[in-house]
Protein backbone atom coordinates (compact mmCIF):
# COMPACT_ATOMS: atom_id res chain seq x y z
CA UNK A 1 0.00 0.00 0.00
CA UNK A 2 1.38 3.41 -1.01
CA UNK A 3 0.17 6.51 0.89
CA UNK A 4 0.31 10.11 -0.36
CA UNK A 5 -0.77 13.55 0.87
CA UNK A 6 -2.45 15.87 -1.62
CA UNK A 7 -2.29 19.58 -0.56
CA UNK A 8 -4.64 22.51 -1.22
CA UNK A 9 -3.58 25.94 -2.50
CA UNK A 10 -4.76 29.50 -2.02
CA UNK A 11 -4.70 32.14 -4.76
CA UNK A 12 -3.25 35.26 -3.16
CA UNK A 13 -4.69 37.14 -6.16
CA UNK A 14 -6.08 36.14 -9.57
CA UNK A 15 -5.94 38.25 -12.72
CA UNK A 16 -7.06 37.35 -16.24
CA UNK A 17 -4.96 38.87 -19.01
CA UNK A 18 -6.85 37.63 -22.08
CA UNK A 19 -8.69 34.76 -23.71
CA UNK A 20 -6.56 32.34 -25.71
CA UNK A 21 -7.29 30.80 -29.10
CA UNK A 22 -7.68 27.38 -27.46
CA UNK A 23 -10.62 28.64 -25.39
CA UNK A 24 -8.65 28.86 -22.14
CA UNK A 25 -7.54 32.11 -20.50
CA UNK A 26 -4.10 33.52 -19.76
CA UNK A 27 -3.97 34.22 -16.06
CA UNK A 28 -1.66 35.72 -13.47
CA UNK A 29 -1.73 34.50 -9.91
CA UNK A 30 0.27 33.57 -6.85
CA UNK A 31 -0.43 30.05 -5.59
CA UNK A 32 0.40 29.38 -1.94
CA UNK A 33 0.39 25.73 -0.83
CA UNK A 34 -1.31 25.16 2.53
CA UNK A 35 -1.38 22.29 5.02
CA UNK A 36 -4.92 21.18 4.24
CA UNK A 37 -4.62 17.73 2.69
CA UNK A 38 -6.59 15.01 0.96
CA UNK A 39 -5.12 11.53 1.44
CA UNK A 40 -4.66 9.02 -1.36
CA UNK A 41 -3.63 5.39 -1.08
CA UNK A 42 -2.77 3.02 -3.94
CA UNK A 43 -2.62 -0.74 -3.86
CA UNK A 44 -1.65 -2.86 -6.89
CA UNK A 45 -4.05 -5.57 -8.01
CA UNK A 46 -3.20 -8.72 -9.93
CA UNK A 47 -6.17 -8.30 -12.29
CA UNK A 48 -6.65 -5.20 -14.45
CA UNK A 49 -9.53 -3.78 -12.42
CA UNK A 50 -9.56 -0.20 -11.18
CA UNK A 51 -11.40 0.07 -7.87
CA UNK A 52 -11.89 3.60 -6.59
CA UNK A 53 -13.35 4.50 -3.19
CA UNK A 54 -13.85 7.84 -1.49
CA UNK A 55 -15.59 9.33 1.53
CA UNK A 56 -17.35 11.63 -0.99
CA UNK A 57 -19.66 9.13 -2.64
CA UNK A 58 -20.50 11.00 -5.86
CA UNK A 59 -16.82 11.16 -6.82
CA UNK A 60 -17.10 7.46 -7.69
CA UNK A 61 -18.99 8.51 -10.83
CA UNK A 62 -16.45 11.07 -12.02
CA UNK A 63 -13.12 12.12 -10.56
CA UNK A 64 -9.69 13.28 -11.71
CA UNK A 65 -7.90 10.40 -9.97
CA UNK A 66 -9.09 7.63 -12.30
CA UNK A 67 -8.83 10.02 -15.27
CA UNK A 68 -5.17 10.59 -14.35
CA UNK A 69 -4.58 6.86 -14.13
CA UNK A 70 -6.14 6.33 -17.57
CA UNK A 71 -4.15 9.06 -19.28
CA UNK A 72 -0.86 7.87 -17.74
CA UNK A 73 -1.62 4.23 -18.55
CA UNK A 74 -2.30 5.13 -22.19
CA UNK A 75 0.73 7.43 -22.49
CA UNK A 76 3.11 4.72 -21.25
CA UNK A 77 1.14 1.69 -22.51
CA UNK A 78 1.02 0.02 -19.10
CA UNK A 79 -0.08 -3.60 -19.42
CA UNK A 80 -0.66 -4.47 -15.73
CA UNK A 81 -2.55 -1.48 -14.40
CA UNK A 82 -4.90 -3.03 -11.80
CA UNK A 83 -5.19 -0.66 -8.84
CA UNK A 84 -7.24 -0.14 -5.72
CA UNK A 85 -7.37 3.55 -4.88
CA UNK A 86 -8.82 5.21 -1.81
CA UNK A 87 -9.31 8.98 -1.58
CA UNK A 88 -10.05 10.65 1.75
CA UNK A 89 -11.29 14.11 0.84
CA UNK A 90 -10.81 16.98 3.31
CA UNK A 91 -10.48 19.79 0.78
CA UNK A 92 -14.04 20.90 -0.01
CA UNK A 93 -15.12 20.22 -3.61
CA UNK A 94 -15.66 23.34 -5.78
CA UNK A 95 -14.04 25.60 -3.20
CA UNK A 96 -11.33 27.29 -5.31
CA UNK A 97 -8.63 25.42 -3.37
CA UNK A 98 -7.54 23.16 -6.24
CA UNK A 99 -8.39 19.86 -4.54
CA UNK A 100 -9.26 17.99 -7.74
CA UNK A 101 -6.13 19.23 -9.55
CA UNK A 102 -4.01 18.33 -6.54
CA UNK A 103 -5.48 14.79 -6.52
CA UNK A 104 -4.66 14.47 -10.23
CA UNK A 105 -1.08 15.63 -9.67
CA UNK A 106 -0.59 13.31 -6.69
CA UNK A 107 -1.94 10.37 -8.73
CA UNK A 108 0.47 11.05 -11.62
CA UNK A 109 3.44 11.33 -9.23
CA UNK A 110 2.42 8.22 -7.26
CA UNK A 111 1.74 5.99 -10.26
CA UNK A 112 4.91 7.02 -12.08
CA UNK A 113 6.80 5.68 -9.01
CA UNK A 114 4.61 2.59 -8.51
CA UNK A 115 4.86 1.67 -12.21
CA UNK A 116 8.54 2.57 -12.26
CA UNK A 117 8.21 4.96 -15.21
CA UNK A 118 11.00 7.08 -16.61
CA UNK A 119 8.73 10.14 -16.63
CA UNK A 120 10.45 13.39 -15.62
CA UNK A 121 8.67 16.13 -13.70
CA UNK A 122 8.39 18.01 -17.00
CA UNK A 123 6.75 14.99 -18.69
CA UNK A 124 4.23 14.66 -15.88
CA UNK A 125 3.48 18.40 -15.99
CA UNK A 126 2.70 18.17 -19.73
CA UNK A 127 0.30 15.25 -19.09
CA UNK A 128 -1.13 17.13 -16.10
CA UNK A 129 -2.01 20.15 -18.21
CA UNK A 130 -4.38 17.95 -20.23
CA UNK A 131 -6.25 17.18 -17.00
CA UNK A 132 -6.50 20.73 -15.66
CA UNK A 133 -4.77 24.10 -15.68
CA UNK A 134 -3.67 23.90 -12.00
CA UNK A 135 -2.24 20.36 -12.22
CA UNK A 136 1.33 21.35 -13.32
CA UNK A 137 1.62 23.60 -10.25
CA UNK A 138 0.82 20.73 -7.89
CA UNK A 139 3.24 18.40 -9.71
CA UNK A 140 5.95 21.05 -9.30
CA UNK A 141 5.04 21.24 -5.60
CA UNK A 142 6.42 24.71 -4.86
CA UNK A 143 4.79 28.10 -4.20
CA UNK A 144 4.76 30.00 -7.46
CA UNK A 145 3.94 33.09 -9.48
CA UNK A 146 1.73 31.51 -12.15
CA UNK A 147 1.09 32.68 -15.73
CA UNK A 148 -0.12 31.31 -19.07
CA UNK A 149 -2.87 28.75 -18.62
CA UNK A 150 -1.28 27.79 -15.33
CA UNK A 151 1.79 26.03 -16.71
CA UNK A 152 4.26 28.95 -16.52
CA UNK A 153 5.62 28.77 -13.00
CA UNK A 154 8.15 31.05 -11.37
CA UNK A 155 9.32 30.14 -7.86
CA UNK A 156 8.36 32.76 -5.30
CA UNK A 157 9.38 33.27 -1.67
CA UNK A 158 6.32 33.59 0.57
CA UNK A 159 6.21 34.17 4.29
CA UNK A 160 4.75 31.35 6.31
CA UNK A 161 1.39 32.68 7.52
CA UNK A 162 -1.68 31.31 9.22
CA UNK A 163 -4.91 31.64 7.26
CA UNK A 164 -8.49 31.46 8.47
CA UNK A 165 -10.60 29.98 5.67
CA UNK A 166 -14.38 30.21 5.37
CA UNK A 167 -16.09 27.87 2.90
CA UNK A 168 -19.25 28.20 0.89
CA UNK A 169 -21.80 25.46 1.58
CA UNK A 170 -22.32 25.07 -2.17
CA UNK A 171 -19.62 24.09 -4.68
CA UNK A 172 -18.91 26.82 -7.24
CA UNK A 173 -18.04 25.50 -10.68
CA UNK A 174 -15.16 27.23 -12.42
CA UNK A 175 -16.46 26.79 -15.98
CA UNK A 176 -19.66 28.70 -15.17
CA UNK A 177 -17.74 31.68 -13.84
CA UNK A 178 -15.27 31.91 -16.71
CA UNK A 179 -18.26 32.25 -19.04
CA UNK A 180 -19.39 35.36 -17.13
CA UNK A 181 -16.12 37.24 -17.19
CA UNK A 182 -16.01 40.19 -19.56
CA UNK A 183 -12.41 40.62 -20.66
CA UNK A 184 -11.40 44.14 -21.55
CA UNK A 185 -9.34 44.18 -24.73
CA UNK A 186 -6.49 45.93 -22.93
CA UNK A 187 -6.57 44.08 -19.62
CA UNK A 188 -3.58 45.20 -17.59
CA UNK A 189 -0.95 42.77 -16.46
CA UNK A 190 0.03 43.12 -12.83
CA UNK A 191 3.51 42.96 -11.33
CA UNK A 192 5.00 41.53 -8.17
CA UNK A 193 5.30 45.09 -6.87
CA UNK A 194 1.54 45.54 -7.35
CA UNK A 195 1.04 42.47 -5.18
CA UNK A 196 3.42 43.74 -2.47
CA UNK A 197 1.66 47.11 -2.49
CA UNK A 198 -1.75 45.43 -2.13
CA UNK A 199 -2.94 46.59 -5.56
CA UNK A 200 -3.99 43.12 -6.76
CA UNK A 201 -7.34 41.38 -6.38
CA UNK A 202 -9.34 38.40 -7.62
CA UNK A 203 -11.15 39.24 -10.87
CA UNK A 204 -13.98 36.81 -10.01
CA UNK A 205 -14.73 38.25 -6.59
CA UNK A 206 -17.39 40.81 -7.51
CA UNK A 207 -19.35 38.22 -9.57
CA UNK A 208 -19.24 35.66 -6.76
CA UNK A 209 -20.26 38.17 -4.09
CA UNK A 210 -23.30 39.20 -6.17
CA UNK A 211 -24.40 35.65 -6.92
CA UNK A 212 -23.73 34.12 -3.49
CA UNK A 213 -25.04 36.39 -0.72
CA UNK A 214 -23.85 34.00 2.02
CA UNK A 215 -20.24 34.37 0.81
CA UNK A 216 -20.71 38.15 0.79
CA UNK A 217 -21.96 37.94 4.41
CA UNK A 218 -18.97 35.78 5.35
CA UNK A 219 -16.62 38.33 3.77
CA UNK A 220 -18.31 41.10 5.69
CA UNK A 221 -17.85 39.23 8.98
CA UNK A 222 -14.25 38.19 8.30
CA UNK A 223 -13.15 41.69 7.23
CA UNK A 224 -13.06 42.82 10.89
CA UNK A 225 -9.80 40.82 11.19
CA UNK A 226 -7.99 42.07 8.08
CA UNK A 227 -8.13 42.22 4.31
CA UNK A 228 -10.29 39.40 2.96
CA UNK A 229 -9.32 37.59 -0.24
CA UNK A 230 -11.07 34.95 -2.31
CA UNK A 231 -9.37 31.84 -3.66
CA UNK A 232 -9.75 30.62 -7.24
CA UNK A 233 -13.21 31.06 -8.69
CA UNK A 234 -14.61 31.26 -5.23
CA UNK A 235 -16.18 29.18 -2.56
CA UNK A 236 -13.40 30.00 -0.10
CA UNK A 237 -12.57 33.39 1.37
CA UNK A 238 -9.69 33.94 3.75
CA UNK A 239 -7.60 36.38 5.69
CA UNK A 240 -4.12 35.95 7.11
CA UNK A 241 -2.70 36.12 10.63
CA UNK A 242 0.90 36.23 11.81
CA UNK A 243 0.35 33.59 14.51
CA UNK A 244 -1.89 30.62 15.24
CA UNK A 245 -3.41 32.13 18.43
CA UNK A 246 -4.86 35.16 16.59
CA UNK A 247 -6.33 32.89 13.89
CA UNK A 248 -7.77 30.59 16.56
CA UNK A 249 -9.37 33.47 18.48
CA UNK A 250 -11.12 34.64 15.28
CA UNK A 251 -12.12 31.05 14.42
CA UNK A 252 -13.80 30.64 17.84
CA UNK A 253 -15.94 33.71 17.12
CA UNK A 254 -17.02 32.48 13.69
CA UNK A 255 -20.83 32.22 13.34
CA UNK A 256 -22.01 28.59 13.48
CA UNK A 257 -23.75 28.94 10.10
CA UNK A 258 -20.33 28.98 8.39
CA UNK A 259 -17.79 26.22 7.83
CA UNK A 260 -14.13 27.02 8.08
CA UNK A 261 -10.68 25.97 9.18
CA UNK A 262 -7.26 27.32 10.12
CA UNK A 263 -4.40 26.36 7.80
CA UNK A 264 -0.73 27.21 7.61
CA UNK A 265 0.89 28.39 4.41
CA UNK A 266 3.75 26.10 3.48
CA UNK A 267 7.17 27.57 2.71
Amino acid sequence: MHHYKSPAKLNLFLNIVDKRNDGYHNIQSIFHLVDLFDYLSFNKRQDNKIIFNSNIKYLKEENLVTKSLDILRESYQIKNFGMEINLVKNIPVGSGLGGGSSNAATTLIALSKIWDLTASKKDLMAIGLELGSDVPFFINGKNAWVEGRGEKLKKIKLESKWYLLMYSKKPIFTKDLYKMIKIKKERNKVTHDDFLQDKTNNIFESIVMKRYPTIARAKNWLSQFGKVKMSGTGGTIFTDFTDFESAENAFKLMPKSFNGSIVKGLE
